[in-house]
């Protein structure tokens, strides 16, 4: 999961916001 943590960051840098909510709501679904 830690490299989808880095691709977050990435999209993150691109300014998805969006993505990076959905995303995190993902991995805590995971979790």
């Amino acid at each position: 999961m830690k490299l989808e943590d880095l691709g977050i960051v990435s999209q993150t840098s691109e300014g998805k916001r969006d993505r990076v909510y959905c995303a995190t709501d993902i991995l805590k679904i995971l979790e």
